[in-house]
C-alpha cells in the first residue's frame, strides 16, 4: 500500500440519531459519504483546522473512529441480540463496541486483554460510548476456558481478532510503519495464534461461530492457521474466508468464519 486510506468511522446509535449525526459533521463544513459496509462513512474532506478526533462528536462517543478492514470481522460473525459474545483479544475495543451497538445492548458481551494499559483504554471507550453490556477481564485468552470453568462451551459466537505481524498496515511511503516488521515474527506469532484458537474453540457451544481475524498477509498466520483449526478440531466446519488487499480504502485483513458442528 502506498498511501493511507481515508479516515473512516461509524455512528453509535445507542447513544445518537444515526440522521442527527451526519447533519451535524455537515453542518461543520465536513464533506462524508456512506462507505461500502453498513453504518460505515468515509471523510472525503475535513474543514480547515478541524479533525474528526477533535469534534464532539468523537469525544462524547456519538461517532467512533474505524479502519474499514476493522469492522468486517464483526459482520462476519454477525453478533445477535441476546447472544453471548466472547472478544478474546479484545483492546482497544473497537470491536467489542461495534458488537455491543449492533446488537442494542442486550448481548451478553465478554472482553479479554493481557496488557494492562491497554485495558484502559479500552474501559475509556466503552464508557464514552456509554456502553455497559461488557464484562472486562484482564486476563491472556491462552487458557482462559481453564482459569473461569463456566466459559467452557459457553458462547455463542467468538471473535479472535488475533496479535500479528500487522503486514496489512504497512505504508511504503511512511517507514515508521514497517519499523518494526521481523521476518521471523509469523512463525512465533502462529504458535500463540493456535494457542488463542484451540482455548476458543474450547468456549464455543455446538452451532456456535468463530471468527478468526489478522491484520497481516502471512501464509503461516492466516492460511496455515485455518488448515490447522481443521486438521485438529474435526468438529470445525470453515464457511468463509476473507482475503482483503489494499486499495487505498481498506487495509490488508483476512478473516476465517467457523462454525462448531458439535
Amino acid at each position: 500500500m502506498y498511501t493511507r486510506p481515508p479516515t473512516t468511522f461509524r455512528v453509535n446509535t445507542g447513544l445518537v440519531n444515526l440522521n442527527e449525526a451526519l447533519r451535524e459533521l455537515r453542518r461543520t463544513k465536513f464533506i462524508i459519504k456512506p462507505g461500502p459496509l453498513p453504518n460505515s462513512f468515509i471523510v472525503l474532506k475535513e474543514p480547515e483546522g478541524l479533525k474528526l478526533s477533535e469534534t464532539k462528536l468523537v469525544n462524547e462517543g456519538k461517532i467512533y473512529i474505524q479502519n474499514l478492514s476493522s469492522m468486517v470481522p464483526v459482520y462476519m460473525l454477525d453478533p445477535q441480540e441476546g447472544e453471548r459474545i466472547l472478544d478474546l483479544c479484545a483492546a482497544p475495543g473497537s470491536k467489542t463496541s461495534q458488537m455491543a451497538i449492533i446488537t442494542k445492548g442486550s448481548a451478553q458481551i465478554v472482553a479479554v486483554e493481557n496488557n494492562k494499559k491497554r485495558i484502559f483504554k479500552m474501559e475509556e471507550n466503552l464508557q464514552r460510548q456509554g456502553i455497559k453490556n461488557v464484562e472486562v477481564i484482564y486476563s491472556s485468552g491462552v487458557g482462559l476456558e481453564r482459569k473461569y470453568n463456566l466459559f467452557n462451551e459457553y458462547f455463542d459466537k467468538i471473535l479472535v481478532d488475533a496479535p500479528c505481524s500487522n503486514e496489512g498496515l504497512i505504508c511504503l511511503t511512511e517507514p515508521d510503519t514497517f519499523e518494526y516488521w521481523n521476518p521471523k515474527q509469523p512463525k512465533s506469532l502462529s504458535k500463540l495464534q493456535r494457542k488463542l484458537l484451540a482455548s476458543a474453540i474450547r468456549m464455543l457451544v455446538p452451532g456456535g461461530t468463530l471468527v478468526y481475524s489478522t491484520c497481516t498477509f502471512s501464509r503461516e498466520e492466516n492460511e496455515q492457521n485455518v488448515t490447522w483449526v481443521l486438521a485438529k478440531f474435526k468438529f470445525m466446519s470453515l464457511l468463509e474466508v476473507k482475503k482483503i488487499l489494499p486499495d487505498g480504502l481498506f487495509t490488508g485483513f483476512f478473516a476465517a468464519k467457523f462454525v462448531r458442528l458439535e
